[in-house]
């Protein structure tokens, strides 16, 4: 049985969330998109499969893929939001939610387990 992550109490109550992953190369502190091809590459593969699974399931038929669930892009400057607790560098990689709820859980496990295989760190941040 898998552990369900909890961040915050509202995760429990309300329907309406939107996460944010903030993936960082250890080794160097500019980096592109390309950079991160492989594991964009992973991650859309898999996204690709999860919904294919979940359509024929019937699950997720307002998904069409990747670009519905997220959006990765490279920090161009650094931020710091103190109200969520989370930052960037430039050069890190953000892949946020389009909208609320829009990344299933099973894509979000994938998104840090997969960073992590790839040598970067991942930080999730629940933004309400």
């Amino acid at each position: 049985m898998k552990e369900l992550k909890i961040q915050s109490i509202a995760d429990m109550i309300t329907n309406s969330s939107s996460e944010i992953f903030v993936i960082k190369d250890p080794r160097d502190t500019k980096m592109s998109l390309e950079s991160y091809s492989g594991f964009l590459k992973d991650l859309e593969c898999y996204t690709n499969l999860f919904l294919e699974k979940e359509h024929a399931n019937g699950s997720y038929s307002y998904v069409d893929g990747p670009d519905d669930c997220y959006e990765a892009n490279i920090a161009d400057r650094k931020y710091f939001d103190t109200f969520y607790e989370y930052g960037y560098d430039v050069g890190d990689l953000l892949i946020e939610s389009t909208s609320d709820n829009s990344i299933p859980w099973e894509i979000m496990e994938y998104i840090e387990n997969s960073a992590r295989s790839h040598g970067y760190s991942c930080k999730r941040r629940h933004l309400g």
